[in-house]
């Protein structure tokens, strides 16, 4: 499997939990047209790096334990000085990295 397609599938797996529809694991399986078997190796892989995905036997869905979103991306680009100028509320950090730097 190429990994742009096992990205997706994580994300789309991110985007059921988050709305509290994913199901059963034989359903979700079933949505991400992949086997059970490999469902639990993306959620085990999942709880590895952080995302607090419990399980709701009542339910019978997977939820997350605690608020957040997953990331878009997994390259964090470092914003230009410059081009923080142009965000709003970015001149203010500006400044306050400017004053930091020039006090040590």
């Amino acid at each position: 499997m190429s990994f742009q397609n096992y990205w997706q599938k994580i994300k789309f797996l991110d985007h059921l939990i988050a709305s509290k529809v994913s199901g059963g694991q034989r359903n979700l399986a079933r949505k991400l047209n992949i086997s059970v078997s490999t469902l639990n190796e993306y959620i085990n892989a999942m709880k590895e790096v952080g995302f607090p995905i419990k399980y709701c036997r009542k339910r019978r869905c997977y939820y997350y334990e605690k608020e957040g979103r997953m990331v878009d991306s997994l390259f964090d680009e470092t914003i230009s000085n410059e081009k923080m100028k142009n965000i709003k509320g970015g001149e203010m950090l500006f400044s306050l990295r400017l004053y930091r730097n020039d006090s040590h």
